[in-house]
């Protein structure tokens, strides 16, 4: 494969030191930018890889849903914009939002600024939004480093 050296296949030529960054899907099945039909049972972990020094510079996460909307996410204690490099400011409107991520059911990794690969798992909010019916949730992330950004969706068609 392109990248490898043909004379030795299990010794990969390291990423080049411009490779923008990634989001890369774990669990089986997993697919971005595409509808990806779920249960409140499946697992739904990736990661975000910088190759860059310094690590990642964004880190953001919009959540587009006709059931987790603004209104339903702020009762929550969130808002539908998470931001998981930059810590919310005393007075933001959720500004302790991410003692709520960090924590259960959420458990998502926050202060993530820096890093040069990060596990993102919606496997324990998947039963809450299988719960909440029929209903396509999508979440848009934003990735950036030193070296360029990504943006994918991750839509989820319960």
């Amino acid at each position: 494969t392109e990248g490898d050296d043909p004379d030795n296949p299990d010794d990969p030529t390291p990423p080049t030191p411009n490779e923008a960054p990634e989001i890369v899907g774990i669990s089986e099945g997993l697919i971005f930018d595409k509808s990806w039909a779920v249960t409140a049972a499946n697992e739904c972990e990736f990661k975000i890889i910088s190759h860059a020094e310094g690590g990642i510079k964004e880190f953001t996460c919009e959540i587009i849903s006709d059931a987790l909307t603004p209104e339903e996410l702020g009762g929550m204690g969130i808002p539908n914009v998470l931001d998981l490099v930059n810590e919310p400011t005393a007075d933001s409107l959720y500004p302790n939002y991410w003692n709520t991520l960090g924590n259960p059911p959420f458990s998502f990794p926050t202060n993530v600024g820096g890093q040069s690969e990060v596990v993102f798992s919606l496997t324990n909010f998947m039963g809450m939004m299988g719960v909440l019916g029929d209903y396509q949730h999508i979440f848009r992330f934003h990735v950036k480093d030193a070296n360029g950004e990504v943006n994918k969706d991750l839509i989820l068609q319960f």
